[in-house]
């Protein structure tokens, strides 16, 4: 992406330098054909390398997008898969999942900081990928020490611990009953749904 972003702007840089060129020519009223035709060639070859830089750009703006797009879904469907009643091993098999999944979406992230973003799109894209850094930097003490303790009450409690800070419980009252709910506060409190 920075390659084709560079790219763009050095051929930006050379359309207006050829197109000058050729005004001060003309203007001067050069009659030498050669000078003439040269910078014409160059403004012609600039021109249609800045159409082949914007088209590659573009599409490797949409390949980088859609990446990141499929990177976030799989990381959203990895969040939605621990349960409120899963013993300590899955939450740690989880979690190592979770770790590789938001990995992969910020090495596209990385990819992503280089696009031409008139419009604050890169901010709305970077703020999904801190929202899910944070959730993982709050929780990565816990789940270390659930990886060295074995056994015991200190892991039940810490795994407690840990659903407290995934799960919410929230109490649904109907006319005629009251329900609890326990949902994902990753997945269910995210603006984004698909």
């Amino acid at each position: 992406m920075k390659t084709q972003r560079n790219i763009l702007y050095a051929v930006s840089i050379s359309v207006v330098i050829s197109c000058f060129i050729s005004y001060l020519l003309i203007a001067n009223n050069l009659k030498s054909t050669f000078f003439y035709d040269t910078s014409m060639g160059v403004f012609s070859g600039a021109i249609l390398a800045f159409f082949i830089a914007l088209i590659e750009y573009f599409v490797e703006k949409t390949k980088v997008l859609e990446q990141y797009y499929i990177s976030f879904i799989e990381l959203c469907e990895t969040v939605e898969k621990i349960k409120v009643d899963s013993n300590a091993e899955e939450y740690i098999q989880w979690y190592h999942e979770y770790k590789q999944k938001l990995v992969r979406l910020s090495d596209v992230w990385a990819r992503i900081g280089f696009i031409i973003d008139f419009l604050g799109y890169k901010k709305y894209l970077k703020d999904i990928l801190d929202y899910f850094t944070d959730f993982e930097l709050l929780v990565q003490d816990h789940f270390r020490l659930l990886e060295l303790i074995s056994s015991g009450k200190k892991r039940d409690i810490l795994k407690q611990d840990i659903s407290k800070l995934i799960f919410e419980t929230k109490k649904i009252e109907t006319a005629t009953d009251c329900d609890m709910y326990k949902y994902n506060r990753l997945v269910d409190s995210l603006d984004i749904h698909r």
